[in-house]
């Protein structure tokens, strides 16, 4: 069993993600082959694609999540998870993919995630590739996003049914923090030096206000707006995540050094965290839930 569902803080929630990932998402080996004393699979369906190219790892992620792997013939380098994704062969980067792997592994569907200005997809798409660009912003996007991967493998009522579990785990979170007496101001750092944090847009702004919390920076009509330090220390967090590595510091350290973050309430009671893995809280996929559920944990952990 996965470490984060082993904790017992929240079990109605736990069990119910439980229930749904050890299906076919973190346990997803088993769904190559068929297990002892169930029917085999059913034929693939030639009408939907069989051979699929993810340039997202939010987008390969899903697919793990709806058990459709086998159709994953190519993915990014960035494309890490689960462990199998790695088996698959890589076409390079996420920003500029090798145009020739992707059109040697014949795929009948391309997928990419908030990428149509970028120049490979006009060129995918020049040769005559069924390429599909998904843009998430939200969490309900992400979800809807999980729904349409479905449809378009032919495997819709799968998916909406997972995502329903999904959705009853985010609806007990936001539950349980309804009615937070004293909303936690929350400072999500996307990458410091210059400073890039979580505005408005997008799903991580989402996450924030299902926990209570209130995003420092929500004023701000933007996904990942670039910010001073000063605003930060101005706007005085209560609780800070760091969504980049600590390079063997600890992060309450990291942020104690810099000049006048020492001020912060955040710092000043120790409630700084970067030990939650970013790509549960950076990547549109399904593992968002999970990475709800870490951001919870930490922030209403008793001091």
């Amino acid at each position: 069993m996965p470490a984060f569902l082993r904790k017992t803080m929240f079990p109605a929630a736990f069990a119910a993600l439980f229930a749904l990932v050890a299906g076919g998402f973190i346990f997803s080996a088993c769904s190559r082959g068929t297990s002892p004393g169930k029917a085999p699979a059913k034929a693939a369906d030639p009408q939907t694609p069989q051979r699929i190219v993810s340039i997202a790892p939010g987008v390969t992620e899903a697919i793990f999540f709806l058990g459709e792997q086998r159709r994953l013939v190519g993915r990014t380098d960035h494309c890490n998870y689960p462990p199998d994704a790695k088996k698959i062969p890589s076409i390079g980067g996420f920003g500029e993919p090798g145009i020739e792997r992707i059109v040697a592994l014949k795929p009948d569907l391309v997928l990419m995630t908030n990428s149509s200005s970028y120049p490979s997809y006009g060129k995918l798409k020049s040769l005559g590739l069924n390429v599909v660009d998904l843009e998430p912003q939200t969490l309900d996007d992400v979800f809807e996003m999980v729904i349409e991967i479905g449809r378009m493998l032919g495997v819709e009522r799968k998916a909406k049914e997972r995502v329903a579990t999904l959705r009853k785990v985010v609806e007990t979170v936001r539950a349980r923090h309804a009615r937070e007496p004293n909303a936690p101001r929350v400072y999500v750092e996307i990458d410091y030096g210059p400073i890039f944090t979580v505005g408005k847009q997008g799903f991580l702004n989402d996450m924030a206000d299902i926990l209570g919390c209130k995003n420092i920076f929500a004023d701000i009509d933007q996904a990942y707006p670039q910010v001073s330090v000063e605003a930060v220390i101005l706007r005085d967090p209560e609780v800070i995540f760091l969504g980049h590595g600590t390079h063997g510091e600890s992060a309450l350290e990291r942020v104690r050094a810099r000049p006048g973050w020492e001020r912060i309430s955040a710092v000043r009671t120790g409630r700084v965290f970067g030990d939650l893995d970013p790509d549960l809280y950076h990547r549109p996929s399904p593992r968002l839930v999970q990475g709800l559920l870490e951001m919870e944990e930490r922030i209403y952990r008793k001091q």
